[in-house]
């Protein structure tokens, strides 16, 4: 059984520890001390925005989340948008529709959503988005996903 709940500023260093293990499929590069540093910060900017979520064990244990970020620019165009940054599970819990679940809870905070996905992504995240109803829009090297 899990439980989805908004994330919480204790929440930044296991949601951290899951996207250092989720990084070679994103991919993502977190080798250096500037790359963490910034990776971080989205973490915990994510956590202040009341909208990301996290999906927990029985225990409390962090075994997923999904990140939403207000995106800025869009603010000049006045309206609101939220950006999808990251989304993860923990290897052990995939395939029992977490993913899905925090989906459907973001989109009924009845917003705009985006998100990219890198063409090297390896976790077959693009399929999920189209399987989500997000609109695809094809770029160079990743894909623009949106909803509705």
């Amino acid at each position: 059984m899990t439980n989805i709940r908004i994330a919480k500023e204790v929440d930044i260093e296991p949601i951290f520890k899951l996207l250092e293990e989720i990084a070679p499929e994103v991919p993502l590069s977190i080798k250096n001390d500037e790359a963490r540093k910034l990776l971080l910060g989205k973490v915990s900017t994510s956590c202040e925005s009341q909208k990301s979520l996290v999906a927990t064990d029985n225990s409390g244990l962090i075994i997923g989340f999904i990140l939403v970020m207000q995106d800025m620019a869009e603010e000049f165009l006045l309206r609101t948008l939220f950006e999808l940054p990251y989304i993860a599970v923990a290897k052990d819990w995939r395939g029992n529709k977490i993913s899905s679940a925090m989906i459907e809870k973001v989109k009924n905070y009845g917003m705009p959503l985006s998100a990219v996905v890198k063409h090297g992504n390896k976790s077959d995240m693009a399929g999920r988005f189209v399987k989500w109803g997000f609109k695809k829009s094809p770029r160079v090297n990743e894909d623009l996903f949106s909803w509705p």
